[in-house]
């Protein structure tokens, strides 16, 4: 069997899907299965350990014209099912028509895209968008795959009727060694993700201004990552400007993006991960905090209520005083408390999150759909 994934970008400043698409590819190509990715050519794409595991990568030039080069190229691959990474975009259009066409089973995986949130932006264009072509086309997919079961029920309520599969994201365990020093330098609150209006920026640095000094005295916030449009996006440099103007470039500090052994380092050397997001069907950041051995502070806009219920993090309301007193909460634990509850965080991915467990999952919904004869898989909602 054959699966060939359709993604319009791996870019590593492209989010979560970039990374998790190849996680799963790449244990799936160690069980024996197939695969291809399709996707446009970009300037930094995440693209070398599916080399090194020698999976097929076509990628395509965007001229930006509709999809339509994509379309050109998509309509010459096969494969026995094909999977469909985000929505929107054009050449996801393309690959489900062609998949309609030739009766090839294609499964959908939206990436949060129909989380209330990302829909409340550019409502009108996707409004059009979900009446020409969008909504049709998960409804003729033979899945819809979702990271949570918040999402699946968001997908629900839009009224699609299509059978959704809910498998997490997994984590490469082995690519975060716990490495926590016993001395603890500088204390550190660190955010990494796409600085955008999604991630609740603007919400962390307000918190940080009315937290008393003498309780930050030690503590430093770092800031990774870009703009949607790279350092010079003008929501990055808002940010930037918001910090020079009540004179925190002291304590808190813009580093740009970092990728690999650069990022993991970030996780390592952290103290507290904070995430005020709008948003998340997933949030593959928190996963890579709390493996790396991090406790975690993140809204009730993401799927994470283990954090709450397993008393390892902070799951709160998305307000600026409820991330003001988690963060004080956070900030004033004992050392080896904090450390505990990173630890504990640690375990909680290893025993759900692997991605051992998701591949295993991947797989049996793959052959299911290639082949609905056979048992449906029991993670179907």
């Amino acid at each position: 069997m054959k699966i060939t994934h359709s993604i319009a970008s791996l870019d590593l400043s492209a989010g979560g899907p970039s990374r998790s698409l190849p996680n799963i590819c790449i244990g799936l190509k160690r069980n024996g299965i197939n695969q291809h990715i399709v996707t446009y050519d970009s300037r930094n794409p995440n693209s070398d350990m599916l080399i090194k595991e020698n999976i097929d990568i076509t990628f395509v030039l965007n001229n930006r014209k509709f999809g339509l080069d994509y379309k050109k190229v998509i309509e010459s691959v096969d494969g026995d099912v094909f999977h469909l990474h985000n929505l929107w975009s054009p050449i996801l259009h393309w690959t489900a028509s062609k998949c309609k066409k030739s009766n090839i089973p294609f499964i959908i995986s939206p990436r949060g895209t129909l989380e209330p949130w990302p829909l409340s932006q550019k409502k009108m264009k996707k409004k059009l968008s979900w009446l020409l072509y969008q909504k049709n086309d998960l409804l003729a997919a033979s899945c819809i795959h979702a990271t949570s079961e918040t999402e699946a029920n968001n997908i629900r309520n839009l009224g699609i009727s299509t059978p959704i599969a809910i498998i997490p994201n997994g984590i490469n365990v082995e690519n975060y060694p716990y490495q926590k020093s016993n001395v603890v330098e500088e204390k550190t609150i660190l955010f990494l993700s796409r600085v955008s209006p999604k991630k609740g920026i603007e919400t962390l640095i307000n918190t940080w201004i009315s937290i008393p000094a003498k309780i930050k005295d030690e503590w430093k916030i770092r800031i990774v990552g870009e703009g949607d449009k790279g350092l010079n996006d003008s929501y990055y440099m808002n940010i930037k400007q918001l910090i020079n103007s009540h004179n925190l470039a002291n304590s808190i500090i813009l580093t740009g993006p970092k990728y690999g052994k650069d990022k993991i380092e970030e996780f390592k050397n952290a103290s507290i991960f904070v995430l005020p997001t709008q948003s998340e069907n997933f949030g593959m950041v928190i996963a890579e905090a709390m493996i790396s051995g991090v406790p975690v502070i993140t809204t009730k806009g993401t799927p994470w209520k283990i954090l709450n219920d397993k008393k390892v993090g902070w799951w709160i309301d998305n307000t600026e005083n409820e991330l003001k007193q988690a963060m004080i909460e956070a900030m004033c634990l004992p050392e080896d408390v904090r450390r505990q509850k990173g630890i504990d965080s640690r375990q909680i991915i290893e025993d759900n999150y692997s991605m051992e467990e998701t591949t295993s999952k991947y797989q049996l919904l793959y052959n299911w759909v290639h082949d609905k004869s056979i048992d449906e898989p029991d993670f179907l909602f």
